[in-house]
Formats: structure tokens, sequence, C-alpha cells
């Protein structure tokens, strides 16, 4: 029989039907034969390196040592020789191996899993002190003891030295690429406004609108920030316009806060398209979307986040 349907309901059928859930090809992995295998449903990631290139050519089982059992691509399942289907950013894979192999997908970067029916062990024992810990960083940080970063870092290392955080757990949970990101960002930022650069670009864009205001300036800034960060990184279009906001300031001899919020309240909105964070990426195959949907929503929601941003921020951060 040929089904389809949410891990958990294959897993039940498998379970309770007395079914076998078969893969297109045969594979001699005595592991595979044992009790110790369940599925697993994961997203091609953005910028994974496998896309473009078939579960043939990628030996698929050779490198993860699962089971490729059928691939979805925007809410169509495909029903071509598996092996020979080039994968696209996006396409759902449902997996079959071994436990141990579909836990290490976790921390695969050129996955997202969205759906596993493996249950992920929880140390019950130390959660009252996990949760003591997370509450007396932010209660040091509010109290103004010590900064939040300060706050933050020691209350990361106390995780790891009372056990409630394993090392190695910490480590592949890291996105690696986005701090490496902003070790080039944030230098390049900093660059930017001990140069003057960030100053030229300010008084470049703001020639135009000295006049204007403010408001008009800050209407532009946030509309600028909102159009970076649906291309690329939202931490690195707040790090580039960061110091923009800042000279942009100066430059008008009013407070630099409500700038600042704006870059910030800006680098957050990547609404309209699916590559511009991680979480548009994992429902735009799920939901079956299109690239021109998120258009069609994103757009017009950015541009009234955009007008009650230029409306509210100044009256809450006032210049």
């Amino acid at each position: 029989m040929l089904v389809r349907g949410r891990v958990n309901d294959l897993v039940a059928s498998r379970n309770t039907a007395g079914r076998e859930i078969e893969p297109e090809f045969q594979l001699k992995d005595a592991s595979l034969e044992t009790g110790e295998v369940d599925l697993v449903e994961a997203l091609v990631a953005p910028h994974s390196r496998l896309a473009g290139a078939t579960l043939r050519q990628l030996d698929f089982h050779g490198r993860y040592k699962v089971i490729v059992l059928a691939i979805q691509r925007r809410g169509q399942v495909i029903p071509e020789k598996l092996a020979e289907v080039p994968l696209q950013y996006g396409d759902a894979l449902l997996l079959m191996g071994p436990k141990a192999e579909l836990a290490r997908l976790r921390g695969d970067e050129n996955f997202i899993v969205l759906q596993a029916h493996t249950e992920i062990p929880w140390h019950t024992r130390r959660v009252p002190l996990a949760l003591a810990i997370v509450a007396a960083v932010a209660l040091l940080a509010a109290l103004n003891v010590q900064p939040i970063l300060v706050t933050a870092w020691v209350g990361c290392g106390a995780m790891v030295l009372t056990g409630c955080l394993r090392m190695e757990y910490a480590y592949r949970t890291l996105d690696w690429r986005v701090l490496i990101l902003l070790a080039g960002v944030l230098p390049l930022g900093l660059a930017l406004e001990k140069c003057g650069a960030a100053q030229a670009v300010a008084d470049a864009a703001l020639q135009r609108l000295r006049d204007a205001g403010p408001v008009a300036v800050l209407a532009v800034l946030y509309l600028l920030t909102g159009v970076l960060t649906e291309c690329m990184s939202n931490n690195a279009a707040a790090a580039l316009l960061a110091p923009v906001a800042i000279s942009t300031a100066e430059a008008l001899g009013v407070s630099a806060k409500p700038f600042l919020v704006a870059v910030t309240f800006a680098a957050s909105t990547s609404f309209a398209t699916p590559v511009g964070y991680q979480t548009n990426t994992m429902i735009y195959n799920a939901g079956g979307y299109r690239f021109a949907d998120f258009l069609k929503v994103g757009v017009p929601l950015n541009l009234i986040f955009w007008a009650l941003s230029v409306y509210l921020i100044p009256r809450i951060w006032p210049f």
C-alpha cells in the first residue's frame, strides 16, 4: 500500500496495525533490522550544501545512515524515483533510520527538523535549578547589578557547571554561521563609524530630508533597514545601520535612541520573503506556499508595522 500522513500517524500504523514501512530500495544495513529505528521529518535548510544534488550523487545513506522514504515539495509529494530528484531549499524529507543517527540531524546545518517521533529525554531533576539560574540572570540585569551581557555569560557558565546543560549539546546548538557573520559585520560597522564613512553615508542619505524633520528621517531609516533584512541576516542589517542611526542623530542634534529602536524593530520584520528568516522557510514548504504568497501578505504587513513604528516610536522614545 502507498500511504501518506503525519510522522506520528505513520509510526502508530506501524506499531498497532502490524504494517512495515518499506523504502523504495532495499539496503543491507543491520542497524535498520533492529528495533532502534524511527522516523523524522526534516526540511532542506536555506543555504544547504545539499541543494541541487540528487540523493544518489550525495550518497545520502552512506553519509547520514538513514533512508529517504518520501520527498514533499510545496505541499506535493514527488512521485518520481527519489534517488534521481535534485533537492531544493524547503524540500521536506521523511527519513527513517537508527535513532542515534536521526538525533544527529538536529545539529546538522543542512537540515531543519520539523517533526520527530523520537522523544528527547528531560532531566526533570535539574529543572528548578535551571529556572532559578534564568531568573537570577534576568533579575541581576533588571536591578543593574551587572549588564545583561555579563549576567548572561555567567548564567551560561552556571548551566554547564551545574549539569543543566552539556557542553556537546551547547556546541551543537550554536549557529556558527551567525557567529562568524557577526564577527565580521560588527567590526565593519565600528570601522564605518570610526573612519567617518557612516557619517558620510548619513549625510548623503539625509541631505534632502534634513529640513523634513527627525520623523521623516526615522521613517526612511526604518524602511531601509526593513528592505535589507528581507535579503540578509537581521543581525547584519542591524549591525550595519546602527552606526548610521547614531551618526544621523548627531547630525540632527537629537537623541539616537528612537533611531536605534527603529533599526532594531525593522531588522526583526522579515515578512515579505521566505528566505529572510528560518521560520519563514519552515512554513514555506509545510504550508504549500509560493514566493508570491509572502509578498502578498508580507509587504502589507511590513507597511503596517512601518506606519505604526513611525507613529509610536517618537512618542515612547522622544527625540
